[in-house]
């Protein structure tokens, strides 16, 4: 009895640290990145933060033989916690790909579920590289939202400032009309609700607020 007691742990413990071939073959374009889909290594080793996630709570059996169980569970959760989930990063979004089928979208756009630093390209990279600083989000509260917060902005001039809430595929979802502030610091209470362009789902957005020569742009999580 004892043997085999450390036995399960053993094959436990081997199928949480070991790379499994086969299960590439079991999320939506696994076969690009392989191993290091849920393995810090390309020959396996410690699992990363899909690894860990997978292996507990997405297996058909916790353990070395156990399949990869993709979902819309799965796929709505950011493992890396780097503002995108794991469907946005395997490019399926809501989770809808099975075994069997075609590999979904596009391939080149894939990116790691499970590494912080590998994630799909945003507008707010392309905008950040291009921001004046004359406009400054100093603080979102609450943050995550659920229907309204205070915005309090900087602006080093006067400007008409608008405001919007954008989705991590750049369509807009919220726009506020602009209105005219002097320079300094403002604090705004604002409805999500009364503006919306869009039925809102719970997931991570963009706020940004912008005038005509600046802007700032600030991750923010909305909860419905």
């Amino acid at each position: 009895m004892k043997y085999f007691l450390i036995l399960i742990a053993f094959m436990i413990s081997y199928g949480s640290s070991t790379s499994r071939p086969f299960r590439v073959d079991q999320i939506p374009n696994g076969t690009k990145l392989q191993c290091l889909n849920c393995h810090n290594s390309s020959s396996g080793g410690s699992l990363n933060s899909f690894g860990q996630e997978v292996f507990s709570n997405h297996l058909t059996s916790k353990n070395s033989f156990g399949n990869v169980v993709w979902s819309n569970d799965l796929a709505g959760l950011d493992s890396d916690k780097d503002g995108f989930t794991n469907g946005q990063e395997l490019q399926d979004s809501n989770g809808d790909w099975k075994v069997g089928l075609s590999d979904p979208g596009d391939r080149n756009l894939v990116t790691n579920p499970g590494n912080s630093s590998s994630f799909p390209t945003s507008i707010r990279e392309y905008f950040s590289n291009t921001n004046s600083g004359l406009l400054q989000v100093a603080s979102i509260a609450p943050n995550p939202i659920s229907e309204s917060f205070k915005l309090t902005i900087n602006s080093k001039k006067d400007s008409f400032v608008n405001i919007s809430i954008f989705d991590v595929n750049g369509k807009t979802v919220m726009n506020i009309p602009q209105s005219y502030f002097p320079a300094g610091q403002h604090q705004i209470n604002v409805n999500v609700d009364e503006h919306l362009n869009y039925s809102l789902v719970s997931g991570n957005y963009y706020l940004m607020v912008y005038t005509a020569d600046s802007f700032d742009i600030k991750n923010i999580k909305i909860c419905r």
